[in-house]
C-alpha cells in the first residue's frame, strides 16, 4: 500500500498529513484508530492530524453511527 510508511519511525507532521490524505482519496474514508495504528501516534495526534485536514477543507468530518 503507498499510504503506508515503509517502516515504524516517526513521520513528519506535514509528511503524515500527505499520506493520510493518501489513504482517503485510496480508500475514501480513515478512521481515527486507523490513523492510531498506521502510524503509531496518540488518539489525540490523530484527531488534530484529521481536523487540520478538515479545516483546510482537504477532507470532511462525519461522525459515524454505532452499529449492532
Amino acid at each position: 500500500m503507498s499510504g503506508a510508511p515503509a517502516s515504524k519511525r516517526p513521520v513528519v507532521p506535514a509528511e503524515r498529513r500527505r499520506l493520510i490524505l493518501e489513504l482517503l482519496r485510496e480508500q475514501g474514508s480513515v478512521s481515527v484508530s486507523a490513523v492510531e495504528e498506521r502510524f503509531g501516534v496518540s488518539p489525540m495526534t490523530a484527531r488534530r492530524d484529521l481536523a487540520l485536514l478538515a479545516e483546510g477543507d482537504y477532507a470532511r468530518r462525519i461522525h459515524c453511527p454505532t452499529c449492532v
